[in-house]
């Protein structure tokens, strides 16, 4: 009996100390690699101000639920911000910015989830998994190549006469957090009212320009809009004629469009549609590229 009442006593001595210790030396959750952040921007590339998309995380552990969620934030605020629980991001100004996404215990607290607030329910939860993606800021001052999918284009002429970049308000490739494409005003020069020609090249494929593969992947790509007064809006006005080999110039691969339609005096818009792409077919604008004019 004594031997047995000895074996209780050591048993209880053991699980104590092991109380003792896990509560002085908590369990340490090792970080899991596994946690991995999915961008529409690549990581540590130039952003302009401007910009706005949302960041989320790829995991086979990470569920949101009620078991945990994902807390985001920036390093600077006063470059981008993101909403701590939803990962919308919103560029600010130029600079560095890099953003963290923590897995925390508990499921995501009640708010908006924007900005820097945690939501008017929100309770202290402990992180155990983080990953980061870093991103350069520049400020978008100046009308250049523009395109997301592989492939940019610059606009170099309207009707014959040059357009310079100094000469056009460049446009912003996102508007809040929905793509829209970019969005450019030409100042100068103005078209005459008839026929209107448009002349552009691309970043990729134009080496050999092919007309045939234009015509068939983007001429129905290229749509122009008038302003309508009292519609206070774009209305549909006509696409671009199919081209030949005349309309490339080997030299500086430009290639000229012409309207379908004759354009009388007005506020017009001119479209480049995500698929606009150059001999190959895979690398493509990716969103639309428009311009602004004025017929006269």
């Amino acid at each position: 009996m004594k031997e047995k009442t000895m074996q209780k006593k050591s048993l209880l001595a053991m699980i104590l100390a092991l109380v003792m210790t896990t509560s002085m030396f908590p369990l340490v959750v090792l970080a899991d690699t596994t946690l991995t952040i999915d961008s529409p921007r690549d990581a540590n590339t130039t952003l302009y101000t401007g910009d706005a998309f949302t960041l989320s995380v790829s995991d086979p552990d990470f569920s949101s639920s009620t078991t945990n969620h994902i807390d985001w934030t920036s390093s600077d605020t006063s470059v981008a911000t993101i909403g701590k629980h939803n990962g919308n991001v919103s560029i600010v100004n130029a600079g560095a910015v890099t953003f963290t996404a923590t897995v925390m215990d508990g499921a995501k607290p009640s708010g908006n989830g924007t900005g820097g607030g945690n939501g008017s329910n929100c309770t202290a939860s402990t992180g155990y998994e983080t990953a980061t993606i870093s991103f350069t800021v520049a400020q978008s001052s100046t009308y250049g190549y523009q395109g997301t999918g592989g492939n940019t284009m610059l606009l170099t002429a309207l009707n014959g006469t040059a357009v310079s970049a100094t000469n056009v308000t460049a446009g912003i490739l996102y508007s809040g957090s929905s793509i829209s494409g970019y969005n450019n005003t030409i100042n100068s020069p103005t078209a005459s009212a008839g026929t209107v020609s448009f002349g552009f090249t691309m970043s990729a494929g134009v080496n050999n320009f092919q007309p045939t593969n234009f015509n068939n992947n983007c001429v129905g790509e290229i749509t122009i809009y008038y302003y309508d007064d009292e519609e206070e809006d774009w209305v549909y006005k006509c696409g671009v004629d199919s081209v030949s080999s005349a309309n490339f110039d080997s030299l500086t691969h430009v290639i000229t469009v012409y309207s379908r339609g004759s354009l009388s005096a007005g506020q017009y818009k001119v479209t480049f549609g995500a698929n606009v792409c150059g001999n190959n077919s895979s690398k493509k604008l990716g969103v639309p590229v428009s311009f602004e004019f004025v017929v006269s």
